[in-house]
């Protein structure tokens, strides 16, 4: 399993954000976690490509078989008291792996 981690610290409006990349192949799980310092209680809302994820609401976002649609930019919303932080992007690839058809045939020739 990858992670894919968007480090944010929450101290009044200000944020200091990191970017993460990860890149996983099609059927893999990865999570994606933002950790958020400041004063509790936080509330989280995940976006992918500026679209906020349906039910995404926690500090992580496990992604589990993921396919090639899974690919895009994520960030991670944090709000508490003091108002909210956007994280910085994190930018998951997926790629497929190049399997030989099962009807392949090899043919060896043997000459003598």
């Amino acid at each position: 399993m990858k992670r894919l981690t968007l480090f944010l610290l929450l101290l009044g409006l200000a944020a200091g954000l990191k970017a993460a990349t990860a890149a996983v192949t099609v059927g893999q799980t990865v999570t994606l976690s933002v950790t958020a310092n400041g004063t509790l209680p936080f509330t989280y809302q995940w976006y992918k490509d500026g679209v906020a994820v349906t039910g995404a609401t926690s500090a992580s976002l496990v992604l589990t078989s993921v396919t090639t649609a899974a690919a895009g930019t994520y960030t991670a919303k944090v709000t508490n008291s003091a108002g909210y932080a956007t994280s910085d992007n994190g930018v998951l690839s997926v790629t497929t792996p190049i399997v030989a058809p099962s009807n392949a045939t090899v043919t060896i020739v043997v000459s003598g």
